[in-house]
């Protein structure tokens, strides 16, 4: 958990920090695991938008049960949020998707966009669609 961002993290960090700027709906918050370089990364891509992150250790380790909980728990009034986490927690939410076939693999400091209708309460990946998918290499 104390491993930082490497020269690379960082680059790609900042590249991906001007593309999340450029999204129609852009996040409103973070929630982010509690290791060192989610951190980092949260915070390099958050200076753009200057949105609140809140650290939740549990994303450390989370399936994609976790991380549903944790998005039924959001307020109604945020509109977009951004989750900040770990291989394999990641795949496996993009694999409970209702369009999982879209991402074959998830390359450091990818992003994925997931629209769902309907309240937070309500929030389950089944029903999540994937609407964009960008990586770091197609900015450089």
């Amino acid at each position: 958990m104390l491993r930082p961002l490497n020269p690379r993290g960082f680059r790609d960090g900042g590249i991906m920090a001007k593309q999340l700027a450029k999204f129609e709906n852009p996040p409103d918050m973070f929630l982010v695991s509690d290791a060192l370089r989610t951190r980092q990364t949260a915070e390099l891509i958050n200076e753009n938008l200057q949105v609140e992150i809140e650290l939740v250790p549990a994303l450390y380790s989370a399936g994609s049960s976790e991380v549903e909980y944790l998005m039924q728990e959001l307020e109604e009034s945020v509109a977009s949020v951004a989750v900040v986490t770990h291989l394999p927690t990641i795949e496996r939410c993009l694999w409970a998707c209702k369009t999982r076939n879209v991402i074959e693999f998830f390359p450091t400091l990818a992003m994925a966009c997931l629209e769902h209708i309907g309240s937070w309460h309500e929030f389950n990946l089944r029903s999540a669609i994937v609407r964009k998918f960008v990586v770091p290499r197609s900015f450089r």
